[in-house]
């Protein structure tokens, strides 16, 4: 596994006082159009779901739908950002390259942003 992408949908959405990532949008959930664009992907080369305990079934369905040659998997994220991105670090396959993540409530990623960062990383 070359390229993994930490999806981080854990959020309560403290500040907008909803859970953003998983509100609709033209159809789908939030978390859904990044999923969608790393299936599509030629640079992601799998992707993980970070996610809330009670959204862990969602999370789970939204992976299975959207990306399901490339999901890893959906794991309970943890208590602050930090500690989701670390609970994910402890499940990325054995021979994994590099690793990226991102916000599930940030919607209009391309691959073109996805193609610059992992160009300046490599």
């Amino acid at each position: 596994m070359g390229r993994v992408l930490i999806l981080l949908a854990a959020g309560m959405g403290r500040r907008a006082g909803l859970e953003k990532q998983w509100e609709e949008l033209c159809g789908y959930p939030v978390v859904a159009h990044t999923l969608r664009l790393c299936e599509c992907s030629g640079v992601v080369d799998g992707v993980l779901l970070g996610v809330a305990p009670h959204r862990l079934s969602l999370g789970e369905e939204v992976i299975a739908r959207h990306a399901p040659s490339k999901g890893l998997g959906v794991f309970v994220g943890g208590k602050e950002r930090s500690d989701t991105v670390w609970n994910a670090i402890s499940l990325l396959p054995v021979g994994t390259g590099l690793v990226g993540v991102h916000d599930a409530a940030r919607p209009f990623a391309s691959e073109a942003l996805f193609r610059r960062v992992i160009g300046q990383a490599e």
